[in-house]
């Protein structure tokens, strides 16, 4: 006899998603046919005669970090184009789901700084796969003088820090990573709880980067909720995206 399962709970049964929560989110994110019928349902009772399709598409982005997934979402609704000469700097690469994706997105090369050890190996593994990829483990604002000497087109910046440290820093790091030959994009999240205080920091900072950083062609900011929050909103986790 089967025993009685729902399809969140099949699905990590089967071993294609690690965790119910993440089940949860796939199939609201429409990536179950059953029967040939689009399921939402993630308490939907499996049947042993059903026929479960998945969508391979929506399910790769819940095997990846959930930085790929975020990024995923930002991306889509800012639309921000990636181009192949685009020379990329991740700050704050975490477990690399923001250097995967940007990785599949055709660009000449990335290079990624995260300050904790404890990544170092998820990053080794997207180094031995993506050859246009390099990582530094240390501090961004602390950089030896080697790694200040190269220079981006695109920055994405994702740092589980003060929000008004970051932006009273931003300046500096911009100019030691941007060119002035090229202009230069930037995406960078801040993580304040307040949607309101979000509006008054970012209001107050815009003018000023963009006056202080030659050749910044964009600069998009996006307030999301603290990183202890973010797994538990996925859907949720933002309030708005706000482009100068």
């Amino acid at each position: 006899m089967m025993k009685i399962m729902r399809l969140d709970e099949w699905l990590v049964n089967k071993g294609f998603i690690s965790s119910r929560s993440k089940a949860n989110r796939f199939i609201r994110n429409k990536g179950v046919r059953v029967n040939t019928k689009q399921c939402m349902k993630p308490a939907y009772i499996v049947k042993k005669t059903d026929d479960i399709i998945l969508d391979k598409s929506i399910l790769i982005k819940f095997t990846n970090p959930l930085g790929y997934q975020k990024l995923d979402l930002f991306v889509n609704q800012a639309e921000i184009p990636f181009y192949p000469n685009d020379q990329v700097l991740d700050i704050g690469a975490s477990a690399g789901g923001f250097c995967k994706y940007i990785l599949e997105q055709n660009i000449e090369s990335l290079f990624a700084i995260e300050i904790s050890p404890q990544f170092k190996p998820f990053l080794y593994l997207l180094k031995d796969e993506y050859p246009n990829f390099s990582y530094h483990i240390g501090n961004v604002f602390t950089l030896p003088t080697p790694l200040t000497e190269k220079r981006f087109n695109l920055v994405t910046i994702d740092l589980t820090i003060d929000p008004i440290f970051l932006l009273d820093n931003i300046i500096n790091l911009l100019l030691l990573v941007t060119s002035n030959e090229h202009p230069a994009r930037v995406l960078c999240i801040i993580k304040i709880e307040n949607p309101d205080d979000a509006d008054i920091i970012i209001q107050k900072y815009t003018s000023h980067i963009k006056n202080s950083v030659p050749n910044l062609q964009k600069l998009i900011f996006l307030d999301s909720l603290p990183e202890k929050n973010e797994k538990a909103m996925y859907v949720e986790f933002w309030s708005q995206i706000r482009e100068s």
